[in-house]
């Protein structure tokens, strides 16, 4: 899945017959300017008598143009253009309403022209765009499995076009057609906080709701760049009186194993990790973690898809359990119920061990571009 790609052909190349014409008008202006201040002199068709506005220029294309006499002589051949209709709006008569709002920069724009947008606030650009079939078909079908910090289409048949780095404090050379990283945040404006705060607090939400065996996805890490999402399943936590979350209701940040917190609102989500068979491959086949075997706390600030459908590719049924609590206050009470407990789920886990699952393709593209920066 590709969200969207901008090309932009070379500065003073035609690209169809309408840029043609505008180059021929941005001439007329161009001379306009050069003759007003030198041989000339005041053009008495314009308002200031010289090309310094909006208005300026659109007076003086009427002229040229629109009232102008034999402007079609340079245009006479098949298709001579026979009416010329201008017109102007400027922020007085005509504005235009715009929010004040500001965006992270991305540098070196003027250099590039391919612009695929990989999802909200981030996109890959390069200095020249490609058309061959390798292009295009990355291009159109799955951009937002990109996540390192430059990307090469594969097979791609333009040659390598190298040429020296702009900065002035490295000598490396830079390919022409490979894709690099550029973030575009929007910092400031209308809905910039409220959409945070709206993704929190449906994130907190989706969390809560969430019941023992429901699959669910987080973002992964920037050093995990090989796999951008992580795949779990929810587990019963006996602790968190066998449900697989618990809201912090308190007013201070909760900790857990591994470095794990939970801020105040936030859901803890006890999650045993799946892991893709073929990390290298397009097929989304996944199975239980063989490194990590007992499920851990998670915050659900990483959170960002759940409640989706895996389908078991074996024929074996094997729910998750539902470990229950003792109510009996006895020690040996409390110790036989953890025993029960940890055989269930290691006969689940040994049971799940055998098993495939796979993922649907629109899940994981739903996933992809639900990624924060």
């Amino acid at each position: 899945m590709t969200c969207y790609v901008y090309d932009f052909g070379a500065p003073s190349h035609g690209k169809c017959w309408n840029d043609g014409i505008g180059g021929c008008y941005k001439r007329t202006i161009d001379q306009e300017c050069s003759s007003s201040m030198t041989s000339v002199g005041v053009l008495n068709y314009t308002d200031t008598g010289y090309i310094t506005n909006v208005r300026d220029v659109y007076l003086s294309l009427v002229h040229h143009f629109d009232r102008g006499e034999h402007r079609d002589r340079q245009l006479s051949g098949q298709n001579p253009i026979r009416a010329h209709r201008f017109f102007c709006y400027t922020s007085e008569n005509n504005p235009v309403p715009r929010p004040v709002e500001t965006f992270r920069t991305l540098d070196g724009i003027n250099s590039q022209y391919q612009f695929v947008v990989s999802r909200e606030g981030v996109m890959y650009v390069r200095m020249r765009p490609c058309w061959c079939l390798h292009c295009m078909v990355a291009l159109t079908a799955n951009t937002l499995e990109w996540t390192d910090e430059s990307y090469d289409v594969p097979n791609c048949t333009t040659s390598p076009c190298i040429c020296p780095s702009t900065s002035e404090s490295c000598e490396t050379t830079t390919n022409l057609y490979t894709f690099y990283r550029r973030e575009c945040l929007k910092m400031s404006g209308p809905g910039a906080a409220r959409q945070v705060q709206e993704r929190v607090e449906l994130r907190n939400e989706q969390a809560s709701q969430l019941t023992v065996g429901d699959w669910v996805i987080f973002q992964g890490t920037k050093e995990e760049s090989a796999e951008p999402i992580w795949l779990g399943r929810v587990m019963s936590n006996t602790e968190w009186g066998g449900q697989g979350v618990l809201k912090n209701d308190t007013k201070k940040q909760k900790k857990y194993p591994l470095g794990i917190t939970v801020a105040r609102n936030e859901v803890a989500i006890f999650v045993m990790w799946y892991e893709k068979i073929d990390i290298n491959s397009d097929v989304l086949d996944y199975r239980i973690s063989r490194d990590v075997t007992e499920p851990v706390a998670q915050n659900n600030r990483p959170l960002i898809h759940a409640s989706f459908k895996m389908h078991r590719m074996n024929s074996t049924n094997n729910p998750v359990p539902r470990l229950r609590t003792s109510t009996r206050a006895s020690r040996g009470a409390l110790a036989c119920a953890k025993r029960n407990n940890q055989t269930r789920h290691n006969a689940w886990h040994d049971k799940e061990f055998g098993l495939e699952w796979k993922m649907d393709k629109e899940d994981r593209e739903l996933s992809l571009s639900r990624r924060s920066t």
